[in-house]
């Protein structure tokens, strides 16, 4: 990966060529290049020496979806992170590395079109609270999720006991399309 967090700028260095702070948003290594410098960095040293001296899963989806959890808890400046590492989501110790990682007692379970989810949303990334699932199940398993999968028979019910929609939606705070969608199967038709 290259260094294409441009922090910000620095100055001129002593041929009058700007330069900026870069990070690499792997590893979150800080280094000040000149632009030119920047973009022809294919990956920053750091993270190359670690992809030479470890595994040979670079560029599997296994190692991809470990890159992205250590960096939504890691990395202050990574989209995500206030849901993540902002709000006390950690890796365990042994997790730190991707060796580690593949010591997991699940990490052979990994299948094409699955990703890693927390089992309870409010802990962190550790064996006893992670699973592979897919992704309408790590959806459904959101912190921010109003509707649960006990919830469905129960606003079914109340559909066709003569409750309107709107009232249904005001029940659990969400939106009557929602309710629509849930009642004539489009959405959790598997419940």
């Amino acid at each position: 990966m290259s260094y294409i967090l441009k922090t910000r700028d620095v100055g001129r260095d002593k041929h009058g060529i700007s330069i900026h702070e870069y990070m690499c948003p792997d590893c979150g290594d800080v280094k000040i290049k000149t632009a030119g410098d920047a973009k022809k960095a294919k990956k920053c040293k750091k993270c190359s020496y670690l992809e030479k001296r470890t595994h040979s899963m670079t560029h599997s989806r296994q190692y991809s979806i470990y890159r992205s959890m250590r960096k939504r808890c890691l990395n202050s400046r990574h989209e995500a992170y206030h849901r993540y590492g902002g709000r006390g989501i950690a890796i365990c110790d042994e997790w730190m590395t991707f060796e580690g990682f593949m010591k997991w007692d699940k990490f052979s379970e990994y299948e094409d079109g699955l990703c890693i989810d927390r089992i309870d949303n409010d802990k962190g990334y550790y064996p006893d609270n992670c699973r592979w699932s897919t992704y309408k199940s790590n959806n459904r398993n959101r912190s921010n999720n109003k509707i649960k999968k006990e919830d469905i028979p129960v606003i079914r019910m109340l559909f066709w006991s003569g409750l309107p929609h709107e009232m249904i939606a005001k029940i659990f705070g969400v939106s009557r399309p929602n309710i629509t969608c849930i009642i004539n199967w489009k959405i959790w038709n598997d419940v």
